[in-house]
């Protein structure tokens, strides 16, 4: 037994998620407006069972999408201001690590050969030895979850210019609505 829908259910259906995952969004960028999108091509390949002249094989170009909160960045949690250095005091000793950094990178290289070696039989008993997770000050928030959204699949094939810049308006007009309904609607309009 199965359950079908009429088109107009269908359609109201995915209007319905659609604003749910806007609100939802909005909701997340009122918390934290800081974000990144990630996108790959989706290709699907669709064959025909018959084949005639108006009935063939088809090969779907598409690109999905998510939006992902930042667990790290937050808005005034690291310092915007900067001060420009003078070029004439600036040694190349500032680019090296020194001191404390110079230990940790040292530490981390250690972890990082030891996993490689632990490869081996010879070496599988450093994987007893060896941390699991390499110490790091963000340890808190990287336990956090993502908060990751899945972004409308866009028909366009990225391996085409002006489907490029498709996609581009598409992140554009996707990423002001959400942003206005977070915030001009939502009241926060000082910003």
């Amino acid at each position: 037994m199965g359950l079908t829908m009429s088109t107009s259910s269908k359609l109201r259906l995915l209007d319905e998620a659609g604003e749910m995952l806007e609100d939802n969004i909005a909701r997340s960028l009122r918390k934290n407006p800081l974000v990144k999108i990630t996108g790959d091509n989706l290709d699907i390949y669709v064959r025909t069972g018959h084949h005639s002249l108006d009935r063939h094989n088809k090969d779907l170009h598409m690109f999905a999408s998510n939006i992902i909160f930042s667990r790290i960045a937050q808005l005034g949690s690291f310092s915007t201001s900067f001060t420009m250095p003078s070029l004439g005091t600036l040694s190349p000793e500032k680019f090296f690590p020194n001191g404390h950094h110079r230990d940790t990178l040292t530490n981390t290289y250690c972890v990082l050969l030891g996993r490689i070696l632990a490869e081996f039989k010879d070496f599988s008993w450093l994987q007893k030895v060896l941390p699991a997770h390499i110490y790091h000050p963000y340890q808190a928030e990287m336990r956090q979850k993502s908060e990751v959204f899945q972004l409308p699949i866009i028909l366009k094939n990225e391996a085409k210019h002006e489907d490029c810049i498709d996609i581009l308006d598409q992140y554009q007009q996707v990423l002001g609505d959400v942003y206005m309904k977070a915030f001009v609607t939502a009241g926060f309009t000082d910003s």
